[in-house]
Protein backbone atom coordinates (compact mmCIF):
# COMPACT_ATOMS: atom_id res chain seq x y z
CA UNK A 1 0.00 0.00 0.00
CA UNK A 2 1.13 3.31 -0.94
CA UNK A 3 2.07 6.28 2.06
CA UNK A 4 -1.44 8.33 2.78
CA UNK A 5 -1.66 11.65 4.44
CA UNK A 6 -4.55 12.80 6.67
CA UNK A 7 -4.42 16.49 7.96
CA UNK A 8 -6.77 17.73 10.16
CA UNK A 9 -7.21 21.75 11.26
CA UNK A 10 -9.71 22.77 13.66
CA UNK A 11 -10.39 23.29 17.67
CA UNK A 12 -9.80 21.47 20.35
CA UNK A 13 -10.32 22.57 23.69
CA UNK A 14 -10.34 26.22 22.17
CA UNK A 15 -6.60 25.61 21.17
CA UNK A 16 -6.23 25.40 17.38
CA UNK A 17 -4.94 21.56 16.47
CA UNK A 18 -3.57 20.24 13.02
CA UNK A 19 -3.34 16.53 13.44
CA UNK A 20 -1.16 14.81 10.36
CA UNK A 21 -1.74 11.22 10.23
CA UNK A 22 0.88 9.71 7.49
CA UNK A 23 2.20 6.52 6.28
CA UNK A 24 0.52 3.07 5.76
CA UNK A 25 -1.51 0.74 7.89
CA UNK A 26 1.06 -1.29 9.21
CA UNK A 27 3.46 2.39 9.63
CA UNK A 28 1.73 5.39 10.84
CA UNK A 29 3.26 8.49 12.11
CA UNK A 30 0.47 10.92 14.14
CA UNK A 31 1.75 14.41 15.33
CA UNK A 32 -0.14 16.87 17.01
CA UNK A 33 0.59 20.41 15.87
CA UNK A 34 3.94 19.11 14.57
CA UNK A 35 4.98 16.76 17.30
CA UNK A 36 4.68 13.92 18.41
CA UNK A 37 2.53 13.17 21.98
CA UNK A 38 1.98 9.65 23.26
CA UNK A 39 -1.07 11.35 25.47
CA UNK A 40 -2.79 12.75 22.72
CA UNK A 41 -2.32 9.80 20.95
CA UNK A 42 -3.87 7.44 23.57
CA UNK A 43 -6.92 10.07 23.13
CA UNK A 44 -6.79 9.81 19.59
CA UNK A 45 -6.83 5.52 19.59
CA UNK A 46 -9.85 5.78 22.13
CA UNK A 47 -11.84 7.68 19.94
CA UNK A 48 -11.17 5.23 17.33
CA UNK A 49 -14.10 3.12 19.64
CA UNK A 50 -16.13 6.07 20.30
CA UNK A 51 -16.60 7.12 16.39
CA UNK A 52 -20.37 6.34 15.58
CA UNK A 53 -20.60 3.50 13.16
CA UNK A 54 -19.79 3.79 9.27
CA UNK A 55 -22.14 2.20 6.59
CA UNK A 56 -24.57 1.69 9.41
CA UNK A 57 -22.86 -0.94 11.74
CA UNK A 58 -18.96 -1.05 10.17
CA UNK A 59 -16.46 -0.35 12.97
CA UNK A 60 -13.25 -0.04 13.17
CA UNK A 61 -11.01 -1.73 15.71
CA UNK A 62 -7.59 -0.51 15.80
CA UNK A 63 -5.89 2.22 14.10
CA UNK A 64 -5.69 2.65 10.49
CA UNK A 65 -5.26 5.51 7.96
CA UNK A 66 -9.36 4.86 7.55
CA UNK A 67 -9.77 4.50 11.14
CA UNK A 68 -8.05 8.09 11.53
CA UNK A 69 -9.82 9.53 9.17
CA UNK A 70 -13.00 8.77 10.14
CA UNK A 71 -12.13 9.85 13.62
CA UNK A 72 -10.83 13.34 12.60
CA UNK A 73 -14.24 13.46 10.93
CA UNK A 74 -16.36 12.67 13.71
CA UNK A 75 -15.74 13.01 17.60
CA UNK A 76 -12.29 14.67 17.43
CA UNK A 77 -12.55 17.97 17.10
CA UNK A 78 -14.75 19.92 18.68
CA UNK A 79 -15.01 22.49 15.24
CA UNK A 80 -13.22 21.01 12.59
CA UNK A 81 -12.33 23.56 10.02
CA UNK A 82 -10.30 21.21 7.46
CA UNK A 83 -9.59 18.35 6.40
CA UNK A 84 -7.99 16.78 3.45
CA UNK A 85 -6.04 13.35 2.02
CA UNK A 86 -3.04 12.75 0.13
CA UNK A 87 -2.90 9.59 -1.18
CA UNK A 88 -5.68 7.02 -0.75
CA UNK A 89 -8.06 5.81 1.93
CA UNK A 90 -9.09 1.89 1.55
CA UNK A 91 -12.83 1.27 1.26
CA UNK A 92 -14.64 -0.51 4.50
CA UNK A 93 -14.03 -4.03 3.98
CA UNK A 94 -16.81 -5.74 2.58
CA UNK A 95 -17.41 -9.53 2.25
CA UNK A 96 -20.55 -10.90 0.06
CA UNK A 97 -23.65 -11.87 1.96
CA UNK A 98 -22.71 -9.44 4.75
CA UNK A 99 -24.58 -5.99 5.56
CA UNK A 100 -23.32 -3.72 7.94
Amino acid sequence: MKMTTVIAKGLINGKKMTIVCTGTNDNLTVTFNGEKDEHLLEWLNMGIQMAPPLGNNFYYDKPSIAAYYHVLNTVCFDRLDSIEVEGEIEPIPCEDGLIY
